[in-house]
């Protein structure tokens, strides 16, 4: 009997151990086993594109519930599809972030995203052959580079230069930058990420500004065409396009943001005071500049430019006129000025030479820095138009015509004295005394 008590007992403390191993092991199997975390990623594809640029993101990420897209364009989305498709306003690079999160945790990742084709294009060696530059990558400039050939630029090219870039002509070369309404040329800042997209990567910690780039200058070569180009913050070497020398025409393009060398009075966003007859400066838009434009007696100049911002008629230039030298060594036979927005602002004497004429449109003002005069050898017949309707002659310093031309305000104003005067050659003595001129000395 004791025998059967005692294997009893050791049966019931089995029986107890295996019960309770079973409850161990059911409670082991009703845990839930933890959530995983997030895993942010995504892939991209997008195309050549000059503006409105698609570009398909597929997000690869793992056990997410809710998405937070930056496409680095200050655009931003919480689409949770597998296949996402963002248009970016213009090419370029991008950093684009996505953020999964769930319950278990949050998870980030960026990519530097190139949209519309190609990349930066580094410019690092002179041009001898000819070459052409896409839309499809950014062109990057940051020392001088010689063109000794033509320069083909296509519609929708950014180009960007470094502080101490330009691109100059030399021997037979020539640029043929032929933009259009819908896909312009860039010649901007390396910091400019407005066109061409962030080519430096670093966000908005720079932003684009005058004088961050040196010039582009044609160096008496002949031929260059420019038309639907735009060119920003430049004039670092004290002009953003510099005609000097040779012929070239400039049509449809902006000038905008850009400073000078303010103790060289010709120079401007656009210096064509050298530039020889045959220019051609035409329906272009000039606006934050510091000097819009400077010429010479030898281009005619229609009324087609306009100087200030269409966007905001009130934003202008520093100096609002046009810088004017007359130089009889290269001055046609016959010039004709039509500007009328602001005034021509002659910074040398108007000596107009026999046989030689000069045709002012009605409504143009021209304005005379200290000391200067106009000279008419041949007499008033040379100067054609002139006391026609709207025409006037007056000081640099008299803003109520013409704006103002000296960029100071109302710092000074004009007197009489400011300015010599209209000589007339033939007759000895004899200046001229038209109800048109103002504060001239005769």
């Amino acid at each position: 009997m004791t025998f059967c008590k005692k294997h009893l007992s050791v049966l019931l403390a089995a029986a107890a151990a295996l019960s309770l191993s079973s409850c161990d092991s059911k409670k082991d199997a009703d845990t839930p086993a933890p959530t995983p975390k997030p895993t942010a990623a995504f892939t991209y594809t997008g195309g050549a594109c000059q503006t409105g640029c698609p570009v398909t993101f597929q997000n690869t990420s793992k056990n997410a519930t809710t998405y937070t897209w930056n496409f680095g364009d200050n655009t931003t989305g919480t689409q949770a599809d597998a296949q996402v498709t963002h248009s970016f306003a213009q090419p370029g690079f991008y950093r684009v972030k996505l953020t999964a999160q769930s319950a278990a945790g949050t998870d980030t990742t960026s990519q530097r995203v190139s949209v519309g084709c190609g990349g930066v294009v580094p410019v690092t060696a002179s041009i001898s052959t000819a070459t052409t530059w896409t839309a499809c990558n950014v062109y990057y400039l940051n020392s001088g580079i010689m063109v000794s050939n033509t320069l083909t630029i296509e519609p929708g090219t950014v180009v960007k230069f470094g502080p101490n870039a330009a691109l100059a002509l030399t021997g037979n070369g020539r640029f043929v930058a032929k933009g259009t309404a819908a896909a312009p040329i860039y010649f901007t800042s390396y910091h400019d990420d407005a066109h061409g997209g962030d080519s430096n990567a670093n966000g908005a910690a720079t932003g684009p500004a005058r004088k961050d780039w040196r010039y582009m200058d044609l160096n008496a070569t002949t031929g260059s065409q420019f038309a639907y180009c735009q060119f920003m913050y430049g004039g670092n070497g004290g002009n953003t396009l510099f005609c000097d020398g040779g012929a070239a025409s400039i049509t449809n393009c902006t000038f905008a943001h850009n400073g000078d060398d303010v103790s060289v009075i010709t120079t401007a966003a656009l210096n064509a005071h050298s530039a020889q007859a045959g220019t051609v400066i035409q329906n272009n838009t000039f606006f934050d500049n510091v000097r819009p434009l400077s010429i010479t007696s030898n281009i005619d100049l229609d009324d087609s430019n306009t100087f200030h911002n269409p966007a905001n008629a009130t934003e202008k230039n520093q100096y609002q006129g046009i810088v004017t030298e007359w130089n009889n060594n290269v001055s046609k036979p016959n010039v004709g000025w039509d500007e009328t927005e602001l005034a021509y602002v002659n910074i040398s004497n108007i000596d107009i030479a026999r046989g030689k004429t000069l045709r002012l449109g009605n409504n143009v003002t021209l304005k005379f820095t200290s000391g200067r005069e106009v000279t008419l050898r041949d007499g008033p017949s040379q100067l054609l138009n002139a006391t026609g309707p709207g025409v006037t002659f007056t000081s640099f310093k008299d803003d109520s015509r013409g704006g103002d031309s000296n960029g100071n305000g109302t710092l000074n104003s004009p007197v009489k004295g400011d300015w010599s005067g209209i000589y007339h050659d033939t007759l000895p003595g004899a200046w001229m005394g038209w109800a048109n001129l103002y504060f001239a000395t005769h």
